[in-house]
């Protein structure tokens, strides 16, 4: 299943003008906290992978997709769901946790988000 925002345009509005407005120095910092976050819970979930068998195939970390030069970011919250699917509420699908420009980013945080962004497809 591909979402291609923006599903709801109103409510990608504000956000993106947010995303705008933000300066690239902050869009940078948070991303970075984002990514460690994303690295952590893989970690996390590889080290339990090899102590138990899962039952279910979770999906750990973030979901990407980009759109007219934004960054969506989803964190999927639900073991349940498929994998890319962000699980929480049918809402999660219309409001996304993250949004940023591509261009506040640095070259290593694009290639980090183009390869998660890779990863669902």
């Amino acid at each position: 299943m591909s979402m291609c925002p923006p599903i709801m345009p109103p409510m990608f509005a504000y956000s993106e003008t947010l995303a705008r407005l933000t300066p690239f120095w902050i869009a940078r910092r948070r991303t970075d906290e984002i990514i460690e976050r994303d690295r952590r819970q893989i970690r996390e979930y590889k080290r339990r992978l090899r102590k138990e068998a899962p039952t279910v195939s979770k999906h750990v970390g973030f979901t990407v997709n980009f759109s007219r030069g934004f960054y969506y970011v989803w964190f999927d919250c639900s073991s349940g769901m498929p994998s890319g699917i962000p699980g929480c509420t049918p809402l999660t699908i219309f409001c996304p946790d993250y949004i940023v420009m591509k261009c506040k980013l640095r070259i290593d945080q694009v290639e980090y988000m183009e390869c998660r962004r890779a990863r669902k497809r």
